[in-house]
């Protein structure tokens, strides 16, 4: 009685949440240990000639419908849940200075916003949790008196338009709001606005090139002439991070540059002999970008930087010039209820984590990661795998121009936002592509062309199945597995590898999922069984020096649903990774690639024992159905005479219900109830069978429905709930479809009762009783995996069966040809599916989605 208390609580908890309305109370989540000190942001640059103001605090939130006077306060960073538009607004803590410009960065937004200053909009962003910046327009702040900022945030995803889309697969929590940092820069009149750094290093890697770019902005518009006649000069030099001492020769350009202008100036410098960054020795210099007005210095920022040169070959990596393997883990920033909002501190302890393990690189997949990740990953010596936050993209999307439009857009913003971070390695256009479909090789070459013009990264795409020939503009090709054997994982790598070469192929992702339950067991998904499977890897690497992978991943995340494969009912948490979400259990999985991956002794796996871990349940039920049936045979002559008729004689026995109407009611519930459960008990079962496979929960995605993954995952966790709910729901199915026989006969001349029409739906469907014995040790029989296929086959055949016997039964008790039935029942059964799929197709995009599922899981 208590789990059925809980099972309702959780059924009417979700009906509640979806059916709140627009003047419900959004519920907030504060980030905390982020940064609010000047000095907490040198890490994304320096400077002696700028100002740094925090906007992180509080802010007040309102509803985007409401008036002004609705606000409540909230503190920024923060997260909030609601499906409505909010407006963040707060006053700038500062009064603007003459001849100075104020520039304000957001760290991350998620998911659109729209930046107003004093009323004006004076910003969009489309979209996407990457940084972004730009100047306050300086006639629109006041000198004197309040500047309002206000920033409208729509957190929503949607299935085609915004990245990531909306219930992607396995895609960790989406944080609404501004959940990262925010604040703002004080520059002089005349600075330096947007810069990067690029450089080459040269073969044998005793020389790096740079080209340092920046763009000079002149917005100083006094009416009183520049002495030096608006003439600068931009000088850069490359020092080692803590030493005053220049390697390399600085390089400097003057220029003219009039007032209200800007100047894009390219620095090129040449660093020979220099110390390469790579993760056994990450170094780092310090490039300084200085602006002067003939002797006097205007503005100056310096940034960190580390070079390195990798890149694809034939048989290997190459990272400086030496034949290199990724042992990677892929990272994706988790802590509870506050998603992704991570403290510097913790942070810092997840990189050091990672880095101690022995990986060294990481992939930030499904995520846009915070800058301070990358500054750490620099510094510890861990090499960045970034990409696109999108996956199993249909082949059908890669024919629409916005889409791809948007991809390309996105991209440029996405790097534009992390470019001065150097230690990247690859740049990822996303996963899960068919690349045998010619639309999709021309989609992945039309981004990687585009990407390319503005980045120097290695360019990488992760594949469901890998393309037979190389793709233009694809550097490296990645394949993504979930809950495969090794076995399989090191084939379909083998075949790659011959195909494309060792050095150009790499595991992007390979996760195995956990029941933390099943601990000490046979259990196909115990930790022992994620340990041996990391095992396997790991040895078949120590074999094969070329073998580069990711392992899918560091630590267990909190997803946007509640996932089926997962058995995700407690904080939607994915048990993929290595160590706990809580960071708490060090998984033996870890253990073991700890271990191997630092030449330490070797940990021990027991594998358990062989155990059946069919539910015991399943079997109690089925011996009680098939007890109740006995009896119910037993009843008394008649009835046995009436089901052996309604059995083997289904025309005769429906014509006696016609003309006779003599079938009892309580004994056709009882056999309504009793073929309930059989029913009940054969869903069960497959529902636990299907637990840990994807499909099914990747198909229940497509239709974008929440509550019911939701109701599907608990049931497939727990057959006792899930036996007692199915039952209750089929008999009310067979209620609801006594119903429609009986609006059918609205259209027929012979006068049909809805208990008629009750006992031609129960009845029709008696097969299911004979079905019983084979419904019992239906999950025994899929675990064994013999011929499931066949098993499969023989449900459906059982399924349709049934329902020819209802059909029989209508045209009989309907007294009507049975063409007619079959027509008319055909029609609006096709009729109603048809309208069902397009209303998902068009909102949902759903068809296309179950295509590429099908598609994605015939490939293998």
């Amino acid at each position: 009685m208590r789990r059925l208390s809980r099972l309702l609580f959780i059924l009417s908890l979700t009906f509640i949440i979806f059916s709140r309305g627009i003047n419900g109370q959004a519920k907030f989540t504060t980030g905390v240990g982020l940064a609010t000190q000047p000095e907490e942001f040198e890490y994304l640059e320096q400077s002696d000639t700028r100002r740094v103001i925090s906007l992180s605090g509080e802010w007040k939130v309102r509803y985007a419908d409401e008036p002004t006077g609705t606000a409540v306060n909230v503190t920024v960073p923060s997260s909030f849940e609601s499906d409505d538009e909010l407006i963040f607004e707060r006053n700038l803590p500062f009064a603007p200075a003459a001849g100075k410009n104020y520039k304000i960065t957001f760290l991350g937004v998620s998911n659109k916003a729209e930046v107003s200053l004093n009323g004006r909009l004076i910003f969009r962003h489309n979209g996407g949790a990457y940084p972004f910046s730009f100047v306050l327009p300086r006639d629109l702040l006041k000198t004197n008196g309040q500047n309002l900022l206000a920033v409208k945030i729509n957190g929503e995803l949607d299935r085609k338009e915004t990245i990531p889309f909306k219930m992607s697969f396995l895609y960790p929590y989406n944080n609404k709001g501004i959940f990262r940092e925010v604040f703002v820069t004080e520059l002089p009149n005349i600075y330096i606005g947007e810069y990067g750094v690029n450089y080459t290093v040269s073969p044998n890697g005793n020389r790096v090139e740079l080209s340092l770019i920046s763009l000079i902005s002149n917005r100083k518009y006094s009416a009183q002439g520049d002495s030096l006649g608006n003439k600068y000069e931009l000088s850069a030099s490359v020092r080692s991070r803590g030493s005053d001492e220049e390697r390399g020769t600085s390089a400097n350009h003057k220029f003219s540059l009039e007032k209200g202008k800007d100047q894009e100036v390219v620095l090129s410098l040449s660093l020979n002999d220099p110390n390469l960054w790579s993760p056994d020795s990450p170094f780092l210099y310090d490039i300084t970008f200085s602006l002067y007005a003939g002797d006097n210095l205007v503005d100056r920022v310096t940034v960190p930087a580390g070079f390195f040169l990798f890149r694809p070959g034939n048989n290997s990596f190459n990272l400086n010039n030496r034949n290199f393997s990724l042992h990677g883990v892929t990272y994706i920033p988790s802590i509870g209820e506050r998603g992704s909002m991570l403290s510097y501190e913790e942070m810092v302890r997840d990189i050091r984590t990672i880095k101690a393990a022995g990986f060294n690189a990481v992939r930030f997949e499904k995520n846009i990661p915070h800058p301070y990740l990358l500054h750490l990953c620099a510094e510890e010596g861990l090499l960045v795998f970034m990409e696109l936050p999108v996956s199993n993209l249909s082949s059908s999307y890669a024919d629409d121009p916005t889409l791809k439009n948007n991809l390309i857009n996105f991209s440029k913003q996405y790097l534009k936002g992390f470019s001065n971070f150097s230690t990247i390695a690859a740049f990822g256009l996303g996963s899960g592509y068919l690349g045998n479909k010619a639309n999709i090789r021309q989609l992945l070459k039309d981004l990687s062309t585009e990407v390319k013009k503005g980045s120097s990264k290695s360019i990488y795409a992760s594949f469901a199945l890998i393309p037979g020939k190389p793709i233009e503009g694809i550097d490296i090709y990645g394949m993504e597995f979930v809950n495969r054997s090794a076995a399989e994982v090191l084939k379909i790598y083998g075949d790659a590898a011959t195909k494309l070469g060792a050095g150009r192929v790499l595991i992007t992702g390979a996760g195995f999922i956990v029941d933390p339950d099943e601990a000490n067991s046979g259990n196909k998904h115990s930790e022992e069984a994620q340990a041996k499977f990391f095992e396997d890897l790991l040895l078949y690497s120590n074999d094969n020096p070329g073998f580069s992978y990711f392992f899918t991943t560091m630590f267990d995340y909190s997803s946007n649903y509640k996932s089926i494969i997962s058995g995700a009912i407690e904080g939607d948490v994915l048990n993929f990774g290595l160590i706990s979400q809580d960071r708490k259990t060090q998984r033996l999985s870890f253990k073991v690639a700890d271990a191997m991956l630092n030449g330490r002794e070797k940990v021990t796996i027991s594998l358990g024992f062989d155990e059946d871990d069919a539910p015991i349940i399943l079997i109690v039920f089925g011996l009680v159905l098939a007890l109740l049936s006995a009896m119910f045979l037993n009843t008394g002559k008649k009835f046995k005479e009436d089901a052996i008729r309604a059995m083997l004689r289904p025309y005769n026995f429906f014509q006696d219900v016609r003309d006779y109407n003599q079938m009892s009611l309580l004994l056709t519930t009882y056999i309504g109830f009793l073929i309930s459960a059989v029913i009940a008990l054969i869903t069960t079962s497959l529902l636990f069978y299907w637990r840990y496979d994807i499909v099914p929960e990747r198909i229940l995605l497509s239709f974008g429905f929440r509550w019911v993954l939701a109701i599907v995952s608990y049931l497939s966790w727990h057959p006792t709930q899930s036996l007692l709910f199915l039952t209750i729901f089929y008999y009310l199915l067979s209620v609801l479809v006594s119903l429609f026989v009986r609006i059918g006969a609205m259209f027929v001349i012979n006068k049909v009762t809805f208990a008629k029409s009750y006992i031609i739906v129960v009845w029709a469907s008696i097969p299911y009783i004979i079905a019983l014995p084979g419904a019992i040790l239906l999950y025994r029989m899929l675990n064994a995996d013999i011929a499931n296929l066949v098993i499969y086959a023989v449900l459906l055949l059982i399924l349709l069966w049934n329902l020819h016997r209802l059909l029989k039964g209508m045209y009989v008790v309907y007294d009507v040809p049975a063409l007619k039935v079959y027509f008319f029942t055909g029609l609006v059964v096709i009729g109603f599916l048809a309208g069902y799929l397009f209303y998902h197709q068009f909102t949902h995009f759903t068809i296309e989605q179950i295509v590429q599922v099908y598609l994605e899981s015939t490939t293998g």
